[in-house]
């Protein structure tokens, strides 16, 4: 039987397959992006590739300069404060409409909870404490059931936890505190508590970047 041609990438399909790229640092900030080296990756034409392009643009995941081409955005130190401060306003919204969600969620939170509180005086790095709160922050996203909302804090929030989320997280005292706010604020979704999940939930954000802050200047 002859197999099934496989499926054309659109341009739509592109751009969600570059942004896990961009997510998982196979392309760096400052990487140049060549039409013909994703369009063989794609295995798609330049048509779509240069569409898909003009869409990372928009969404200032990369920028395009005449002469020089596209390359992914390398975002400034006041680049990434805005990003996480508009993240925390964004994180913020989705707690809030988690509030009150299934309970299958629930118990998802209080497991990633036990692991980040077990994470607090362990010989934990700051990067792997900071990246369970992303997962623990992903389950929250899914909770809130708005993938226009996912998209927004996916696009805001890269390039930025690099420079500034792991120091948020560098002493015992710093992950004892986050890890009460997070049994807080997931208390606050369970009982549907929408005000007290939405200030908590910016609170987390803002008390890493205060940290961070203290750290970098």
């Amino acid at each position: 039987m002859p197999q099934p041609a496989a499926k054309r990438l659109t341009s739509d399909d592109i751009v969600f397959e570059m942004i896990k790229l961009l997510q998982k640092k196979v392309y760096q900030p400052g990487d140049r992006l060549r039409e013909q080296e994703l369009a063989t990756r794609f295995g798609v034409s330049r048509g779509p590739i240069r569409e898909a392009l003009r869409a990372l643009e928009a969404k200032s995941l990369i920028k395009i300069e005449p002469m020089r081409g596209a390359s992914v955005t390398r975002l400034s130190d006041k680049d990434a404060i805005e990003s996480v401060e508009i993240s925390a306003t964004l994180f913020g919204l989705a707690a809030n409409k988690a509030a009150g969600c299934e309970q299958h969620f629930i118990t998802k939170l209080r497991t990633q909870l036990k692991t980040l509180n077990d994470m607090v005086n362990q010989d934990t790095s700051a990067k792997a404490f900071f990246l369970q709160t992303i997962k623990m922050g992903m389950i929250v996203v899914k909770a809130a059931g708005s993938d226009r909302l996912a998209a927004l804090l996916s696009d805001i929030r890269i390039g930025a936890p690099d420079l500034f989320g792991p120091f948020g997280f560098t002493s015992s005292t710093l992950r004892k505190k986050a890890a009460t706010k997070w049994a807080r604020m997931i208390d606050a979704i369970e009982s549907n508590d929408v005000d007290a999940a939405e200030r908590i939930a910016r609170e987390l954000n803002m008390d890493s970047l205060k940290a961070a802050l203290e750290i970098v200047g």
